[in-house]
């Protein structure tokens, strides 16, 4: 009898568990906005609305596939819509970039981020943009060690690519000579153990493992885009962010 009574109260717990989480809401995208963004106001916004908020990062360009087909109800990303609009036009996406409406929740900055032992503290524009197209590869010739420079890059981290690469590279590519990184984690994560390393951070994601330089950086913009109106949970989101979670 009591082990029937320990049964039943478990499953009743697990009723009520998922009663809690009726409703969810996926978004898809970069995890740099996303843990900038939505992440501080995820277990608030849960706990107000009882929607399970989940993530997918995909970057930008499988954020907006999964966009068209139905699988994520917006993607947050880095980009300003004529950007947004660039990319489905050169990825060939079947999304219409009228159709899409956006809305602005937070704006966030993107560092370029060394190993703490580097005693490099600042780069110029000029000194960026020689060591990302792989044009300086030594240390010594921006005021560092004589060793070699190791960039660190995450296809993932699309949005952010563009940006650096619009403001600071005059639209010139990365240097194809770098160690990859399957996310903006494991950007950080590869220069904190590699003393020759550079990479590219939202500053959400900078910690006390790696040194953010003082310069160059950008202020980006952090949108979440939808394919048309938004559904009633991302609207209940964007709102808990505008109100509660600004």
């Amino acid at each position: 009898m009591l082990k029937r009574i320990g049964l039943f109260v478990t499953a009743m717990a697990l009723l009520a568990s998922s009663a809690v989480f009726a409703e969810d809401l996926k978004l898809g995208g970069g995890a740099p906005p996303f843990e900038k963004a939505i992440a501080p106001v995820k277990a608030a916004f849960q706990q107000k609305t009882g929607i399970l908020l989940s993530f997918k990062s995909s970057g930008v360009k499988f954020a907006l596939i999964d966009m068209t087909r139905d699988e994520i109800a917006g993607a947050i990303l880095f980009l300003k819509p004529e950007e947004v609009a660039g990319i489905i036009k050169k990825e060939s996406i079947q999304l219409d970039p009228a159709a899409l409406q956006h809305i602005e929740v937070g704006k966030d900055v993107a560092k370029v981020i060394v190993n703490k032992e580097n005693p490099v503290k600042s780069l110029t524009k000029e000194q960026a943009k020689g060591i990302f197209t792989g044009k300086i590869t030594n240390w010594k010739d921006v005021g560092g060690n004589d060793a070699p420079v190791l960039v660190v890059y995450s296809q993932i981290i699309k949005g952010l690519n563009e940006l650096f690469m619009k403001h600071v590279m005059g639209g010139e590519p990365f240097t194809k000579e770098v160690l990859d990184a399957a996310s903006a984690f494991d950007v950080r994560n590869a220069v904190a153990t590699n003393p020759e390393a550079i990479g590219l951070s939202s500053i959400s994601l900078v910690d006390a493992t790696v040194k953010p330089l003082e310069n160059p950086e950008i202020a980006v913009p952090i949108i979440i885009y939808s394919k048309g109106k938004p559904t009633a949970n991302l609207q209940k989101l964007i709102d808990f962010i505008k109100a509660e979670g600004k």
